[in-house]
């Protein structure tokens, strides 16, 4: 049963989560980019760029090939590290930390810089032989992929971010 705080809670939370109200800055309509950019990565007809591309242009970002701010994508690694053993049903077996990086930079159309290299990342932990079955190696290579997903959907939020405070600096007048 609800005691007297939580329902006083609820009942101030509902008319605000009715109305639309949002935090400041957590409104994802409110998209600071660049009206253009340039979009290098080392594999420009990867899936990578594929979902970059489509991300900006949802956007209302139009990518063109010069005279425009650059964005260049790079770095991307994937790492793993051996946390420590858990028991599970009797055997010991290991944590494992599965880590993806992307970096990314801005740069203006003459190439001077305006963010400067900027690192995202995904991570996930998992134990070691979690399925009693064979399957292990394609659950794995299933983690790393929803990993390399998740920080590719992080560039464009952060590049946001970034760029409306390079702009209210005063930096992009």
């Amino acid at each position: 049963m609800m005691n007297r705080r939580q329902l006083f809670g609820a009942m101030l939370a509902l008319p605000l989560a009715g109305c639309g109200f949002r935090l400041r800055g957590s409104d994802p309509t409110t998209v600071t980019l660049p009206p253009e950019l340039q979009l290098v990565t080392d594999d420009p007809y990867g899936s990578m760029a594929a979902t970059l591309t489509r991300d900006l242009t949802s956007r209302s970002v139009t990518l063109v090939t010069d005279n425009a701010p650059i964005l260049r994508i790079s770095g991307l690694l994937e790492s793993q590290r051996v946390l420590g053993p858990v028991v599970r049903s009797g055997v010991s077996v290991d944590q494992i930390e599965l880590v993806t990086t992307l970096d990314y930079r801005l740069d203006g159309p003459d190439r001077s810089p305006w963010i400067p290299e900027t690192t995202v990342q995904a991570s996930v932990i998992y134990v070691e032989g979690a399925t009693d079955n064979s399957n292990e190696a394609a659950r794995i290579q299933a983690l790393r992929s929803r990993l390399l997903t998740d920080v590719i959907a992080q560039v464009i939020p952060s590049l946001s971010l970034r760029y409306g405070q390079w702009l209210s600096q005063g930096q992009g007048r």
